[in-house]
């Protein structure tokens, strides 16, 4: 088997003709059935003579590696956020100490009604506090 000096680890088996996956065993395989140790395959003496497709992993020294990383994005301006609402003769107070904005819309209309738009995400400040509720229920 090529790059079997270099195995990692077993992708499966499966045949060929007809794509059926045969399945991983410890030890003493039947037909259908296959072990794995070391990049060595062995397989049931009813499936000799039948093809079959090897899928694994290997380590190579000529390729390139990329590796993955979640990098942060930069320092952004940060703001805190007070939202009070009358509810039925009562008050609700929200108070979010960290928040960062992804979107801000000031429209510039001046005939006409205007909605102003201002998106945010809430994080958790460095006490890791999210926020606060204020009510007088």
């Amino acid at each position: 088997m090529t790059n079997s000096a270099k195995w990692l680890s077993d992708q499966g088996v499966y045949y060929a003709a007809t794509g059926v996956p045969l399945t991983a065993v410890a030890s003493a395989p039947t037909q259908g059935e296959y072990t794995v140790a070391a990049g060595v395959y062995t397989f049931n003496v009813l499936d000799d003579a039948v093809l079959v497709n090897i899928s694994y992993t290997y380590s190579s020294t000529s390729g390139l590696q990329i590796p993955i990383t979640n990098v942060h994005m930069g320092v952004g301006p940060s703001f805190a956020v007070t939202l009070s609402q009358p509810f039925d003769g009562r008050q609700v107070t929200y108070q979010f100490p960290q928040c960062q904005s992804s979107k801000l819309s000031l429209p510039t209309k001046q005939d006409d009604f205007m909605i102003s738009e201002l998106d945010f995400m809430v994080s958790a400040n460095i006490a890791g506090l999210i926020g606060t509720i204020n009510t007088s229920l």
